[in-house]
């Protein structure tokens, strides 16, 4: 949704992470994989293969972006997590850990998780009142 504002330096990173957040919880869910199939094209890199690396790595390779670019990419990150309608404690401790290494607060973090969940519920349900 907001990865137009990313460069493309950015956008590799992002999907790295995204790469990551999809194994977050010991395996990749159908839903996950579409929805990260839906980011890559977004960035416009239709069928990235994320490289294996480490949350402290890929964040620490974003440090110098801005802090609202590290909150587009933490938010779009819940979007993989929220995707399968769940979230474990692996993908909320992901969550913590991206938020903490870009330094975004708690208090933001929830926020930007708190806005995903009710974005997800809206979206549903305007498809369940157009298909009715």
């Amino acid at each position: 949704m907001f990865l137009s504002e990313l460069n493309e330096h950015e956008r590799t990173h992002f999907l790295d992470l995204a790469g990551v957040a999809m194994k977050s919880d010991g395996h990749i869910e159908p839903d996950e994989l579409e929805v990260f199939k839906t980011y890559a094209h977004e960035c416009m890199i239709d069928g990235y293969e994320p490289k294996d690396r480490t949350v402290a790595d890929i964040t620490a390779s974003l440090a110098d972006s801005t802090a609202q670019v590290k909150r587009i990419i933490l938010m779009e990150l819940m979007g993989i997590w929220a995707a399968d309608n769940s979230w474990n404690d692996a993908e909320v401790a992901m969550m913590h850990d991206v938020g903490k290494n870009f330094g975004i607060p708690e208090t933001m973090v929830n926020r930007l998780r708190r806005w995903t969940r009710e974005l997800r519920a809206l979206i549903a349900e305007g498809c369940e009142l157009i298909e009715r």
